[in-house]
């Protein structure tokens, strides 16, 4: 019985250390708070709500932040500690050896008033799962969801919050609730601001589509001179038919894309220029494959006019049955004598080798009976 109640107490104790532990880890993640002031912005940088506005997170306040590990790089602000790298996310570079309840600021400017969805560009290696909260003038407007993207250097945009922003100077924190995180920019957007972006991508996907149906046109033309003059069925011919078919598939997927732009450009919301966007982008996939198409066929016509000129004039009347040779009159060569001094040479090549190993053996046995007498 004694035993029980022993075993009894030390169960509720142990509960009793878990829930204080929970309770002092949510009394530390409450007791932070931003209570930061503008500062002079090492780099002017402005949200406005006509394009998504980026603010680089290697640009902090000059001597903001708490505790910023200063043991990692510093290869863009060598002088201060936070630590920043060039790395490869597109930006001037980023932040990175985050912990655990750091922060930085960003004093910025405002353009107009608008509703601003907010975005971090995040990284992390695989497990590491850290996140961020942003602040805007003190106030939290949400945080990011685990960044864990299976590398420092591979990004991945994360939903942070939203915010109603008006003209004028503003503070952005960013607090880093697990560490281990690589931060390289924030985004600030509209919708409206994001719709012109996506016509934008629309109308980039369209271009990269008439590239690929003028290169297309290109191989079938290729492919149409390695055919000039073949006659229709021949394997020339053949692979330069199917490069021209390949090329005006090629224009119509381009012609596709064209029309999604028009679409995606008159698009008043974000979801319907999303869906001209990927349509645009579907067709200059499928434009793409076709000029692979088209340069396959141009280059079996090319195979194939190669082949065909191999098989000269000289050629054929020997395999024909009817055949006359071309000077059936002259008078037959008279045969050489290269064949008989060739097996000459070799004979007197044999004799002087016979003669040699006879030499040879001789000169043996004279020095063994001179050394047995």
């Amino acid at each position: 019985m004694f035993r029980k109640i022993i075993a009894g107490a030390l169960i509720a104790m142990m509960l009793i250390s878990l829930v204080s532990m929970a309770a002092l880890a949510n009394e530390e993640e409450e007791a932070f708070v931003m209570n930061t002031e503008p500062a002079t912005p090492y780099r002017t940088q402005v949200i406005t709500n006509t394009i998504n506005s980026y603010i680089e997170a290697v640009w902090f306040d000059p001597g903001t932040g708490l505790g910023l590990y200063a043991g990692g790089g510093r290869d863009i602000r060598p002088d201060e500690s936070p630590n920043t790298e060039g790395g490869s996310s597109g930006f001037e570079g980023n932040l990175g050896w985050t912990r655990a309840g750091e922060w930085v600021q960003y004093t910025v400017t405002v353009e107009e008033a608008d509703t601003y969805r907010v975005y971090a560009y995040l990284a992390s290696a695989a497990g590491a799962a850290g996140n961020i909260r942003v602040y805007i003038d003190n106030v939290a407007i949400g945080e990011t969801e685990s960044d864990d993207t299976s590398g420092w250097q591979s990004y991945q945009w994360w939903f942070a919050g939203e915010a109603e922003l008006t003209p004028g100077q503003i503070v952005i924190g960013v607090y880093f609730i697990n560490g281990d995180t690589n931060i390289a920019a924030l985004r600030f957007g509209t919708e409206a601001g994001a719709i012109g972006g996506v016509a934008e991508q629309a109308v980039s996907a369209a271009a990269a589509a008439e590239t690929a149906a003028e290169q297309a046109a290109e191989a079938a033309d290729q492919a149409a001179g390695y055919a000039e003059g073949a006659a229709a069925g021949t394997p020339v011919a053949i692979a330069a038919a199917e490069a021209r078919d390949a090329a005006n598939a090629a224009a119509a997927y381009a012609a596709t894309a064209a029309g999604y732009v028009e679409t995606a450009q008159a698009a008043t919301t974000l979801a319907d220029v999303e869906a001209a966007r990927d349509a645009a982008r579907a067709a200059n996939t499928a434009a793409g494959q076709q000029r692979t198409a088209a340069n396959a066929a141009r280059n079996q016509a090319r195979q194939a006019a190669a082949a065909a000129a191999q098989e000269t004039p000289a050629d054929t009347a020997a395999d024909s049955d009817d055949a006359v040779p071309a000077d059936a009159g002259a008078a037959t060569p008279a045969p050489t004598a290269t064949d008989d001094d060739d097996n000459n040479i070799v004979l007197w090549i044999i004799l002087a080798a016979a003669v040699v190993v006879v030499i040879v053996v001789i000169v043996i046995i004279a020095t063994k009976k001179k050394k047995a007498a």
